[in-house]
């Protein structure tokens, strides 16, 4: 089994790139990050994604929210990082990393969803 690839969809590219970091530092290759839609749409389409972390808040649903019906169609898993906002009802099962996070969290999430997918 190679590295796994996520997906980063995250609006603050210092967010974006310290989810970068993290994801390096885990071990894992990264996608993105992608800051829009249709760059989430872009890697999605040409990439191999095994995970993703998605930017979860009110003035990214056009992005948040699209990407992740995307990926649940396709059976890749995800979990949302968010400041305080709940995800909506068709996604309550899914993994929420509060903002601010540390490294040992956003690392112990992505381990636990990547080994139960």
């Amino acid at each position: 089994m190679g590295q796994a690839r996520i997906l980063v969809v995250e609006h603050d590219p210092t967010v974006a790139d310290y989810v970068v970091d993290v994801i390096r530092h885990g071990g894992w290759e990264t996608a993105g990050p992608a800051h829009t839609l249709m760059h989430a749409l872009d890697l999605l389409a040409h990439e191999s994604i095994d995970g993703a972390v998605i930017d979860l808040r009110p003035e990214a649903d056009a992005i948040s929210l699209p990407v992740a019906s995307l990926l649940h169609k396709r059976n890749i898993p995800f979990l949302f990082m968010t400041g305080g906002i709940c995800a909506p009802a068709c996604f309550q099962k899914v993994a929420i990393v509060g903002k601010p996070f540390t490294h040992e969290v956003l690392i112990r999430e992505l381990s636990k969803l990547l080994i139960l997918s």
